[in-house]
């Protein structure tokens, strides 16, 4: 649905945009898999995208369970993905990859999730909106990690805020918390922009206003009766219960230079 026909003053009172990062500016389902083929060297024909959606989900899966603990490891995300494809390079389809795999080729893969690309309209719409407000990074990662995707993919974050960086991983409330207190922001103040429901809806709960960002890569499960969920989730004045709904971040930069000049006239 376009943003026209939802309620935009509210960002007129932004001062921070605080960004989910992997799927929502960057695009690792198609950054990893370009990687492994270039890296890896094997005779047979391998589906690469297969692969690393198999091994996020087994990320997903071990990361998940984290979220409530009160303390991270330093360097946990990496070793959480290094751990992730451990397990699915010891499982068919993939084991015969694992008999090819040493740990210096394993920890070269792990390295790639330091090197995603953004989607097309990621660079040029940061630029654009740290001309109006704080742009910060809140996600699930390390610092090293999103200042090495930052260079990498010309990322110009004013702030790298990361759940260890914070002690813990979204969607712990105290990580919205913390993040807010960095930055010294009301929830009213600040906005949560992400491709993933269950972020916007935990920053949403605690008064953070909320931009969903559809992204193909992100949210694609089926709801029933809805379709997929990244097409349920309705911004809250048709009844849904986030603020803005948009299609890109060129939307978005859209709506926010609208909405920031007529505030300032």
């Amino acid at each position: 649905m376009s943003s026209t026909s939802t309620d935009t003053a509210f960002l007129a009172g932004v001062e921070v945009f605080f960004f989910d990062v992997i799927g929502t500016v960057l695009d690792w389902k198609g950054s990893v898999p370009k990687q492994l083929r270039v890296v890896v060297n094997v005779e047979a024909a391998v589906d690469w995208t297969r692969f690393v959606v198999e091994w996020r989900t087994a990320f997903w899966n071990k990361l998940e369970p984290l979220a409530s603990e009160e303390t991270v490891r330093p360097g946990a995300i990496d070793i959480i993905q290094r751990e992730a494809l451990d397990t699915l390079l010891s499982t068919p389809p993939w084991s015969h990859l694992g008999e090819l795999w040493d740990d210096q080729k394993r920890q070269e893969a792990v390295t790639m999730w330091h090197k995603l690309n953004g989607w097309p309209d990621s660079s040029r719409a940061l630029y654009a909106l740290k001309k109006h407000a704080v742009i910060s990074t809140l996600a699930n990662g390390s610092v090293r990690q999103f200042v090495d995707i930052a260079k990498h993919a010309d990322l110009p974050w004013d702030v790298v805020l990361t759940g260890e960086l914070l002690g813990g991983y979204k969607p712990n409330p105290a990580i919205y918390h913390a993040a807010l207190a960095h930055l010294s922001v009301t929830p009213a103040q600040c906005c949560m922009v992400a491709a993933h429901a269950y972020d916007v809806r935990a920053a949403g709960a605690l008064g953070v206003r909320t931009v969903y960002v559809r992204r193909e890569t992100e949210d694609q499960e089926a709801v029933e009766g809805q379709g997929r969920l990244c097409d349920s989730v309705r911004p809250k004045s048709e009844g849904g219960d986030v603020d803005l709904v948009v299609e890109s971040l060129d939307e978005l930069v859209r709506v926010v230079e609208r909405v920031k000049g007529a505030a300032a006239a």
